[in-house]
């Protein structure tokens, strides 16, 4: 009984097994998807201050649903804050996948949502929706083959790292997960309806009987699945590329069933109601004129129209054929020529159609045909190295190759299988269609996942189809003995073939690693700060120039699609010019109306703008962009005028945002959007060689003059020197160094300005040395090492610049000189970064007249409807005049331009006078060590060395005066401001202290003028120090013999050979025996004395004696012999008379 109730309770578990084994597995497949991507949220959240989104186009889609959730229920059908001054329909925003977020953001607020509710909505929803794309998937690999190769694929969709993966991550806030989503679930409606429609063959008979019994079913599914493709447009609206899918599935389906003698009329059926309903949503949705598939306008329920006709046209072919006897096998060419022939007739009758098939055929759909702008998005690029590295990366190394594999097998399949060919082959023109689309654009690979997973869970299905949990263990054992082995060992190794690639340690890149580093938009990052500005310290739009109409453009306002589609702004609103990358940031950080932006809307007025050579050219297009004229170099400029001059003065762009990427990586991309190419416009002609600094490393790097000739380059690397309508009004503080590395124009980072102004730490320079080397570099045209590389054509600048358009204002003056007038003024930014505006005009008729673009103060401010500049004047204006020769001859000083004069225009008298001779020194009496120009010192001391400054020029001025001592001293003193002939003493201090004993040139310099001196550096004298010599004994020398009884003298000579004066003990001793001591007179350095020891010798006996004589430093050695006396006859003047002496 126990056993019985354990078998029973066994094949329970067995039974629910087999039934739902799916279900926690696909649930935990769908978990993993959506942790994977969602795991690196709190990255964009930024701890409440603000958020950051990844990808530019995601800010735009945060712009619809803040919109939205503003104005619900309503949707943003036209947007008047972007692509000024005509403003867009926002076309792929603002549709379902926005819906979705802002349905969401209530339900999180709870009906009230805040901008964090809208933010975590935004976050979530994304990985949400790609994870959600397992299920689809799993249920194509389950109505293809079995559920076994359904989990397959929703496993294999949850291990690719690629576009898909990339573009559905947390902060990733954009409708491409949604896309794949809704485009899976309508092909999978279709499907099944499709085998609906083959099991139950409904026909036009039925319809005609309104036998709605026996067309329940096929109508219901036909149109759920014109309702799932329908809901995929809504998400994106360029998605009718699946209703053309459809189309070309159809042509092929219904003529193989008519050449194989099967009525086509249960398949166009499903064609039919499917695109009728199709036909019917997009039209409720229109939110513009016109055939461009961009957007929800007439394009979508045409095209679906075309194709539920072609369906009826098809079949009904088909029954007219049938009751001939033309061949079958006729039938594809007649539908071939039907097709040729709608296809004139529609380029006859509505040639916007036919443009938006060509245009999305050679865009879209086939890897070849594309040219010009499109190419420089690199989105849209096609993929290099596709069947390779590409496939490889995106989908690990087989997986994409194994779903290829399943194309032919799906083919074989339909044609063993008559009766469900349309499923098979359905999936086949889809996935191929796919295919091709990735091979196109790069970001298309996004949809080709889903692709690859459903062919391989269709090839693993294929290969499983038949098997089935056992229901015992009797079964299971019987299968493992079976056949069934062969088929499970098959499966086996193509799951393994296919997944292990995408496992670790195996796959390089997982799911898991690219959702951890998943990091914000750099733009966004990069633009914030600029942007904060715009919005804060610009006029609102509408209130330019003070016009006061702020309250008729709204930021969240709702605009109705204008007539003609172009919006009538209101006086004192304004456009902000940038290239097309950027708009979107403009938007939505900014608050104001970028005139180009990522729906590359007025990218080529952009181009043409950023490209002019001059600045009246730049202003001829932006005057012109204003009164509604398409702009291109190829513009006829009469033209551009006229339609100028006709336009009543109409809002306009009042400022030019530049980065450092559009003044280096992107500007090639920009020159494409209007011409000249960058290789054949902006290059020199020949090569320019550059030295790497130590000539080691020259590199010919073609730079070409028409570069700096640019509106972009004289603005962002000039500042607008030298222009007259434009001025910098703000920089960000990150700072990027631009140029050519290598023979690649390019930018890279460098940190805030403060950074390296202020910590430029050990072996850095500081910004100031850094452009102040670069522009040594650019003068000399040598490179400069920045990391690793040279770069050569340097520049330090900031991130992203912001310039308003001016008037300018007129500064005008008479002068009898003929020559050139200049006028500059020094410039400091925020960052305290200074740089000098300078204008120069000719003098005509002794007169001058120009425009100058910077005010010297600031007085205005956004609420007189002007901007706030944060780049300040640090003094006044200086005018020049300077004659043919170059000799500045007249000048003005302290000319005060005031900004209201720079905004509308005023004029302002300027008077010039002669310059008089600027302070200049004379320098005198040079006296060092106070000893005059020539002076000896010792080694060590501390002796100053004056110079008297005259000022002989005729302005009061202070000057600064440099010694230099060899080069061992290099100091600088100022003097006080000295007036015309005054004088003053300037002495340095402590200036010979380190000198060694060498000779040394002293030079004292102001301006002009040097004097100089020598200065000779003598080691320290030492001390007192004798030397002995001269040593006379008995007036003998050094040896001498006395008779016993002789009082005898011994002198010697005592030198002083030290550095001091000083006495000296000298010593007699006689055998070693100390005699006596005598002492010198004080001796200076180098002289002598005699010191005489008398009657030493008198009390010796007859002997030989050593003498010594000795002093501290010095001993003489002599020897003295004394004899005994003998008998003698002494000569006297009286010879007569002897004197006897005693021995």
């Amino acid at each position: 009984m126990a056993d019985s109730d354990d078998r029973a309770t066994g094949a329970v578990v067995l039974d629910i097994l087999r039934r739902w084994y799916q279900v926690p597995l696909l649930v935990g497949v769908v978990i993993f998807m959506f942790w994977t991507r969602f795991q690196n949220y709190d990255t964009f959240t930024r701890n409440g201050e603000g958020f950051w989104l990844q990808a530019i186009d995601s800010w735009y889609h945060w712009r619809a649903t803040s919109w939205m959730t503003e104005n619900v229920p309503w949707t943003l059908s036209f947007e008047a804050w972007t692509g000024f001054p005509e403003g867009t329909a926002p076309g792929q925003f603002g549709t379902l996948f926005d819906q979705l977020v802002v349905g969401l953001s209530l339900i999180i607020g709870l009906g009230n949502p805040s901008q964090s509710d809208v933010l975590f909505a935004a976050l979530i929803a994304v990985p949400m929706l790609a994870a959600l794309v397992a299920v689809p998937v799993y249920y194509l690999g389950k109505h293809l083959g079995t559920r076994v190769g359904g989990l397959a694929g929703a496993g294999l969709l949850a291990l690719f790292a690629g576009e898909f993966f990339r573009r559905s991550t947390a902060g990733q806030f954009q409708h491409h997960a949604a896309e794949v989503l809704f485009m899976t679930i309508a092909v999978f409606a279709f499907v099944v309806a499709l085998t609906i429609a083959e099991r139950e063959r409904p026909v036009w008979e039925l319809v005609s009987v309104r036998d709605w019994a026996a067309l329940r079913r096929p109508i219901l599914y036909s149109v759920l699945a014109g309702v799932a493709l329908t809901l995929y447009i809504w998400v994106w609206p360029p998605g009718v590329v699946l209703v053309a899918i459809l189309g070309l599935f159809f042509l092929f389906q219904l003529s193989l069933d008519h050449v194989q003698g099967r009525s086509p009329d249960h398949i166009a059926f499903v064609g039919v109601v499917s695109m009728l309903v199709v036909a019917a949503g997009t039209a409720a949705r229109i939110k513009q004129p016109g055939f461009s598939a961009t957007g929800l306008d007439f394009f979508q329920p045409t095209l679906a129209l075309l194709v539920a006709g072609g369906c009826v046209f098809m079949a009904g072919l088909s029954r007219f054929w049938s009751g001939t006897d033309i061949s079958r096998r006729s039938y594809p060419v007649a539908i071939a020529a039907s097709v040729l022939g709608a296809l004139v007739l529609l380029a006859i009758l509505l040639p916007g159609v036919v443009d938006t098939l060509i245009n999305n055929l050679t865009g879209r759909i086939v890897p070849f045909g594309r040219s010009g702008g499109a190419l420089t998005v690199s989105e849209v690029d096609a993929p290099a190295d596709f069947f390779g590295a590409h496939v490889s990366s995106e989908f690990g190394w087989w997986a994409f190759y194994t779903g290829v594999a399943a194309l032919p097998v799906l083919v074989i399949q339909s044609v063993l299988n008559p009766d469900e060919r349309a499923k098979y082959l359905l999936v086949f023109v889809w996935a191929v269609v796919l295919i091709s689309m990735g091979m196109t654009q790069a970001r298309f690979n996004y949809y080709l996942a889903a692709g690859v997973a459903v062919l391989n869970a269709y090839l693993v299905g294929f290969v499983t189809n038949g098997l089935s949990l056992p229901e015992s263990v009797e079964e299971f054992d019987w299968q493992v003995s079976g056949t069934a082995v062969l088929q499970v060992s098959v499966a086996l190794l193509l799951v393994l073939v296919v997944f292990i690639p995408l496992l670790p340690p195996v796959a390089s890149v997982t799911p898991m690693d690219v959702g951890d580093e998943t990091l914000p938009s750099g733009d966004a990052v990069k633009w914030e700060d600029s942007n904060e500005w715009l919005a804060n310290n610009t006029p609102e739009v509408g209130n330019y120039a003070g016009a006061g109409n702020a309250g008729e453009i709204g930021y969240d306002d709702r605009y109705s699609y204008p007539e003609g589609g172009s919006f009538d702004y209101p006086e004192g609103a304004y456009g902000v010019l940038s290239w097309w990358d950027y708009g979107h940031l403009i938007t939505v950080q900014g608050e104001r109306i970028p005139h180009a932006n990522p729906f590359q809307q007025n990218a080529r007025s952009a181009s043409a703008v950023l490209t002019a050579q001059n600045e009246s050219q730049a202003e001829l297009y932006l005057d012109a962009i204003a009164a509604g004229v398409d702009v291109t170099h190829d513009s006829n400029e009469s033209e551009l005028r006229r339609a100028v001059e006709e336009s009543n003065n109409p809002p306009g762009i009042q400022y030019v945002m530049i980065d450092d990427l559009s003044a280096a990586q992107k500007f090639p991309a920009i020159t494409e959007w209007t011409g000249p190419s960058y290789l054949d416009g902006y290059l020199a002609e020949e090569e320019r060689t550059f030295a790497s600094g130590d000539n080691r490393n020259s590199r010919d790097v073609r730079v070409g003059d028409d570069y700096y000739d640019t509106m972009l380059a004289r603005l962002y690397l000039e500042d607008a020197d030298g222009l007259e309508h434009y001025r910098l009004v703000h920089e960000s503080p990150r700072y990027s160094v631009v140029g050519f590395f290598g023979n690649r124009q390019a930018s890279t980072s460098i940190g805030t300005f403060g950074d390296v102004t202020e910590s430029p730490g050990e072996n850095r320079s500081s910004a100031a040395e850094i452009i102040q080397s670069f522009e040594q570099a650019r003068a000399g045209d040598f490179g400069v090492p920045v990391g690793s590389q040279f770069v050569h054509d340097p520049y330090l600048t900031s991130s992203v610049k912001t310039f308003e358009r001016v008037e300018g204002a007129t500064l005008t003056g008479e002068t009898d000189i003929e020559g050139t007038v200049e006028a500059t003024v020094t410039m400091q930014t925020s960052t305290n970064r200074t740089f000098t505006y300078s204008q120069r005009t000719d003098i005509e008729n002794g007169a001058f007249e120009l425009n100058v673009s910077y005010p010297t103060d600031e007085t205005l401010g956004p609420a007189d409807g002007y901007g706030n500049s944060s780049v300040r004047a640090s003094g006044e204006y200086t005018l020049t005049s300077i004659n043919e020769s170059g000799e500045p001859i007249e000048e003005a000083t302290n000319v005060t331009v005031p900004e209201e004069d720079i905004q509308t225009g005023g004029r302002l008298d300027v008077e010039l006078s002669e310059i008089p001779d600027p302070p200049e020194a004379n320098l005198s009496s040079l006296d060092i060590a106070g000893q005059g120009e020539q002076a000896t010192v010792t080694v060590g001391s501390d002796e100053p060395v004056a110079v008297d400054v005259e000022n002989v020029g005729e302005e009061t001025g202070s000057f600064d005066v440099s010694l230099s001592i060899g080069e061992n001293v290099s100091t600088t003193a100022s003097t006080d401001e000295l007036d015309a002939g005054e004088n003053e003493t300037v002495t340095f201090e402590n200036v010979t202290t380190d000198l060694d004993q060498d000779i040394y040139l002293a030079e004292v310099s102001s301006g002009a003028d040097t004097v100089s001196g020598q200065l000779l550096v003598e080691a320290e004298p030492g001390p007192a120090e004798s030397v002995l010599s001269g040593l006379d004994i008995a007036g003998q020398g050094e040896n001498a013999t006395v008779d016993a009884g002789v009082g005898a003298n011994i002198s010697v000579t005592v030198g002083n050979t030290g550095g001091t004066v000083g006495s000296f003990d000298v010593s007699l001793g006689v055998d070693g025996d100390l005699q006596t001591t005598r002492s010198t007179a004080d001796l200076a350095p180098g002289a002598n004395e005699t010191v005489t020891f008398e009657n030493v010798t008198g009390d010796r006996d007859p002997g030989e004696y050593e003498v010594t004589v000795d002093t501290p430093d010095d001993s003489l050695t002599g020897s003295l012999t004394v004899e005994a006396a003998t008998a003698v006859v002494a000569a006297t003047r009286d010879p007569v008379h002897p004197v006897a002496i005693a021995g």
